[in-house]
């Protein structure tokens, strides 16, 4: 009955989802808190381990003193940097903690500040990316993302602003900016696999050099 009154005091041309006839069930005032899925907690710690144990496995290789054996250690470096790179950032968000309230949106980031905002600045994508404040948080569409998706869809959905969708571009700006860096670790990632590819053709781009500074 409560809710049913409070429906009669929204506008019809609200066109945000909050208490609307599409499912949306009311908060409570204490809120209702989304962390992080426990398989999304675990994949940082997965990405660490595949960073000890790609150096651990080419050691016996290494021991050949063979000039494969060298490149395949180097390989092993070069591959677990990326992995290192990208699970600091990703183990940043699964310290988040996102939470709905009746009136507002909250946010917990990785170092335990709290952040504020209402529905109205809350950016969505298709792919399920949101701009919360500052941070973007991969909520993930359909049955994929960070935090679990039957509270995702349950609690956060049905208070998005139709509105407030943007493309993937707008987003990926956003994500740029985002405190955790997720994105910022991109170019570092393709920096290094490019300097792999030089390494593992190495006579070749030195012989390209080579010909490039006889042309000079």
């Amino acid at each position: 009955m409560a809710i049913r009154q409070q429906k009669q005091t929204i506008p019809e041309d609200n066109e945000s989802l909050i208490e609307s006839d599409n499912g949306m069930e009311s908060v409570p005032t204490t809120g209702i808190w989304i962390e992080a899925s426990r398989a999304a907690k675990w994949l940082p710690y997965v990405l660490i381990l595949m960073v000890v144990l790609l150096p651990v496995f080419a050691l016996p290789v290494v021991w050949d003193e063979d000039a494969i054996s060298h490149d395949v250690m180097m390989m092993s470096i070069f591959l677990a940097l990326p992995l290192l790179l990208i699970a600091r950032p990703m183990l940043k968000m699964t310290k988040m903690r996102l939470g709905i309230f009746p009136s507002h949106i909250e946010l917990i980031d990785f170092s335990g500040q709290r952040h504020r905002t209402t529905f109205e600045d809350v950016y969505c994508n298709r792919q399920g990316a949101c701009k919360v404040g500052d941070f973007v948080l991969p909520l993930g569409a359909d049955k994929h993302g960070f935090f679990p998706q039957n509270e995702v869809q349950r609690w956060f959905v049905p208070r998005l602003l139709s509105e407030n969708k943007v493309g993937d571009w707008t987003m990926m700006k956003y994500q740029w900016r985002s405190p955790e860096g997720l994105m910022n670790s991109f170019p570092l990632v393709i920096a290094v696999f490019c300097a792999m590819a030089i390494y593992l053709e190495r006579d070749a781009v030195l012989e390209w050099v080579q010909a490039l500074i006889a042309m000079v």
